[in-house]
């Protein structure tokens, strides 16, 4: 096999699936995709990564590949890496490893304990913030819980409105409900058996008002927070909130580290990046956390150019406008605007990062 056949069959590789690629050459999709791994391993060395300020960190349960941990660039809304596993052992692995970051300002994730170790250990100039997102989530779960509660003392009617037809106008903001659910909602409150359920609905919109109404001043989240809990009326049925309270406390300097960042931080790229990671892994039957990790990070990537340019520092500079590495698939339709990176004469894509 030529080398240029070799690397054409890399670059395929990464935009199309291995069968696909097989059918434009003499090969079987097994050996398409021991060139694309072999190619990529080959290089892996100098496809060099520069750690980002702002760090998101999430895992990911894979169904053909299994528990992974995926590591974005939240700056510049870019997947930064992938690492297999997720306990404590694999990530100190990892980070224990990895030059630069010392650069990491900012680290954002869910409460995941082994994720605030490795932080704590690997990056001494990072604020861990817990992502908001997972935060407010609680108040919706401690809403469920409630709405799940009373449903045992309600005809089946009853059981099945609540369960089916109000469930999801109950999880939704006050200012987001349509008309109809608006009404809804209205006459559960002129019903005192709903007199709870519709407590809890206050309840799950205060929580949230913690950070609508108090976007600038973490004292004033802290105290509205604190009003918060005084709230809670007493009652069993009510001990969901109490629980969600509880696990404020015990997370509080890092879920009001929020109030500090600069850029109001936020994970929900990560997860984004992670349901693009979990259909390709599905897209690709058979693929080896190597080869979804490759796809991943290096698509929309010349590999043979950005190798042509001796060992050039992948990721975004400070002088690009956009991210060098991204998820989103190919749009061979779009045209594209060449950067010049003043430093390396090398021309970047303005809008994918992509090295030509």
């Amino acid at each position: 096999m030529t080398e240029a056949a070799y690397a054409d069959i890399a670059q395929r590789s990464l935009r199309l699936t291995f069968r696909e690629v097989a059918e434009e050459y003499p090969l079987s999709h097994v050996t398409v995709k021991n060139v694309f791994e072999d190619y990529v391993r080959e290089n892996a060395s100098r496809l060099r990564f520069k750690v980002p300020a702002f760090l998101g960190i999430d895992e990911k349960n894979l169904k053909r590949v299994g528990m992974v941990t995926v590591i974005t660039d939240l700056e510049h809304r870019t997947v930064f890496d992938m690492v297999p596993g997720r306990t404590q052992s694999d990530l100190d692995a990892y980070f224990s490893s990895l030059e630069g970051l010392e650069r990491v300002r900012w680290v954002s994730s869910d409460m995941y304990r082994p994720f605030w170790r490795s932080i704590a250990k690997y990056t001494p100039n990072a604020t861990w913030v817990i992502d908001h997102f997972h935060v407010v989530r609680g108040a919706n779960e401690a809403l469920d819980a409630v709405r799940k509660g009373l449903q045992g003392a309600l005809d089946r009617k009853g059981r099945l409105e609540l369960k089916k037809g109000l469930a999801y106008a109950l999880r939704k903001r006050t200012r987001d409900l349509s008309p109809y659910e608006a009404s809804a909602l209205r006459a559960l409150r002129e019903d005192p058996s709903y007199s709870t359920l519709m407590t809890a609905y206050d309840l799950k919109e205060d929580f949230f008002g913690i950070y609508d109404d108090h976007p600038s001043s973490r004292e004033e989240a802290e105290a509205a927070f604190d009003a918060w809990i005084r709230e809670i009326p007493d009652g069993r049925e009510f001990d969901p909130f109490r629980a969600l309270a509880r696990t404020v406390q015990n997370h509080r300097e890092f879920i009001f580290n929020y109030w500090e960042c600069p850029s109001r931080i936020s994970n929900g790229y990560t997860e984004c990046a992670n349901r693009l990671i979990n259909e390709t892994d599905m897209r690709g039957r058979g693929y080896s956390f190597e080869t979804l990790r490759a796809r991943t990070l290096y698509r929309r990537q010349n590999l043979d150019r950005i190798i042509a340019s001796n060992g050039l520092t992948i990721g975004p500079r400070i002088d690009a406008p956009g991210p060098l590495f991204v998820t989103e698939p190919d749009r061979e339709d779009e045209a594209v605007d060449e950067f010049i990176d003043p430093r390396s004469g090398v021309k970047v894509d303005a809008t994918t990062g992509e090295v030509h």
